[in-house]
């Protein structure tokens, strides 16, 4: 009987860190540029200046595996359509024929995608 009872608890156990882990990491939802994140991770660059003075990007993930991304440059906006996968640590996005891999991380409500040039950008969830 304390096996069976012990093998249930480890089971429990394991089911509980798997629902933990899921939840922090889950990618799907409304993510906006974050700029404060950014200044405060990177300091001063042209992509926080420009964040400054107008530029917005918002990013929707949606459980079947399509991305909306919104932009606003300068007061004009501009919205792409597209897909994405993930594996492992890789967000792979194709929009417009065009396919991305970016290195991704979720962590206290904050997105963080990391380009193969080394570009980062941080998003906050909405």
């Amino acid at each position: 009987m304390k096996k069976i009872k012990r093998l249930l608890a480890a089971l429990l156990l394991a089911a509980l860190m798997l629902t933990l882990t899921a939840c922090g990491s889950k990618l799907e939802g409304t993510w906006a540029l974050d700029v404060e994140a950014m200044k405060e991770a990177y300091g001063s660059s042209d992509l926080i200046s420009a964040a400054d003075m107008g530029v917005d990007v918002t990013m929707e993930f949606t459980d079947d595996h399509k991305v909306t991304i919104k932009m606003i440059l300068f007061g004009e906006s501009e919205e792409m359509q597209g897909a994405w996968k993930t594996k492992d640590d890789q967000l792979i996005m194709t929009v417009d024929g065009d396919a991305q891999t970016l290195t991704w991380k979720v962590k206290d409500k904050k997105l963080t995608l990391t380009g193969e040039d080394g570009e980062t950008m941080i998003l906050k969830r909405k």
